[in-house]
């Protein structure tokens, strides 16, 4: 899974770095980042969620708890739109 132009928007718009996004860091600015593009992969672009879990170093079922909260993020997604992944 090749996610560099996402990350990359990201951290551009957010102002965070891939090694705060992987890691377990729980700042609040953090994880709402992580939220948006897990809920965006899975959600939006239909990636499996084993996979996004993988990439973000977090279990499967932290992921489906993630995705409840999808309503949440739904007005962050269009930031994304134009990424090629």
């Amino acid at each position: 899974m090749n996610l560099k132009n996402l990350f990359d928007k990201a951290f551009e718009e957010y102002g965070i770095t891939e090694e705060q996004i992987k890691s377990k860091k729980r700042d609040a600015s953090i994880i709402t980042v992580k939220n948006i593009l897990i809920c965006y992969l899975v959600k939006i672009r239909g990636f499996h969620l084993e996979k996004v879990a993988k990439e973000f170093n977090l279990h499967r079922t932290s992921v489906i708890h993630i995705l409840k909260k999808n309503d949440l993020y739904k007005n962050e997604f269009n930031l994304f739109e134009d990424i090629k992944l």
